[in-house]
């Protein structure tokens, strides 16, 4: 064998630090644990019923016919506009715009009649040249 000393690759035990690193650990540690507990506190301190609540429809009318049916008096109600609605049948007087624009069946069939150009075949390459 040699005599050439080889280093151990083996791990060195600790030889225990310094204090101050066993006091952060310990702080740590104490912290998790106290942030846990007011966790858990504050969990069991809500109480009540642990189900969803039941949220329902109010059992009353939404609409309701007043009393006196003279109340308020809405200015213009006789006007054509809201006769429309009602259902009147729509005067044949008033137009706002122009008729839709229809497909030109003619014209169409006159781009399907046309025959498609077919390309021109290839030429027939040039002679080479001499070299």
């Amino acid at each position: 064998m040699t005599d050439v000393q080889m280093p151990s690759y083996r791990v060195r035990p600790a030889d225990g630090g310094p204090p101050w690193r066993m006091l952060a650990i310990g702080g740590g540690l104490a912290a998790v644990l106290a942030v846990g507990a007011a966790i858990a506190w504050g969990i069991s301190r809500s109480g009540g019923s642990r189900s969803v609540p039941l949220i329902e429809a109010d059992p009353r009318p939404f609409k309701v016919r007043p009393d006196d049916p003279g109340g308020l008096r809405v200015p213009n109600q006789d006007e054509l506009i809201f006769e429309r609605n009602r259902g009147g049948a729509p005067s044949a007087g008033a137009r706002l715009a122009p008729e839709p624009e229809g497909p030109r069946l003619d014209a169409l069939r006159a781009q399907v009649a046309q025959p498609t150009q077919q390309a021109a075949a290839p030429s027939a390459p040039a002679a080479p040249a001499a070299a």
